[in-house]
C-alpha cells in the first residue's frame, strides 16, 4: 500500500488554508508533518483526510445555499467572494464549504461596514 505524501503548498491548497493557518494547526498539534531532511515539510494525505473528517464533525458547515441564508447574499455573489478568499471559506474537493460561526462573525462585521445589508 502506497501511502500519498504532499508537501507544504499542496497541503494549503488541498486543505483551503493560509500558510498561518497551517503554521497553527501544526503548532496545536492537529496535523502531523515529518521533515526527514530537515527542511522540506513531507504530510500523509490521510492524515490530512482525517483532520478534515475530524473537522467537519466538530463544526456546522454550509453549502453555499446555507451561506446565502445568513448573509443575505446570492448564491453566485458566496461563489464569487470564495473564488477571490474575500469570504472564510473552506474548499474541500472543490465544492466551498462555509463554518456557521466565521460565518456569522465576518456577516456582522461586514454590516457593520456598509458592504452588505
Amino acid at each position: 500500500m502506497e501511502t500519498e505524501v504532499m508537501r507544504t503548498e499542496e497541503v494549503l491548497k488541498y486543505l483551503g488554508i493560509s500558510r498561518s493557518g497551517l503554521a497553527k494547526l501544526i503548532a496545536r498539534g492537529k496535523i502531523k508533518y515529518s521533515k526527514p531532511g530537515g527542511k522540506i515539510r513531507y504530510f500523509r494525505k490521510g492524515d490530512l483526510d482525517n483532520y478534515m473528517l475530524g473537522k467537519l464533525n466538530d463544526a456546522e458547515f454550509l453549502t453555499s445555499e446555507g451561506a446565502s441564508q445568513i448573509t443575505g447574499l446570492s448564491q453566485k455573489t458566496i461563489v464569487q467572494l470564495a473564488e477571490q478568499d474575500l469570504i472564510p471559506n473552506w474548499l474541500r474537493r472543490g465544492e466551498y464549504l462555509f463554518q456557521r460561526g466565521e460565518l456569522m462573525i465576518w456577516t456582522e462585521e461586514y454590516k457593520k461596514r456598509g458592504f452588505i445589508k
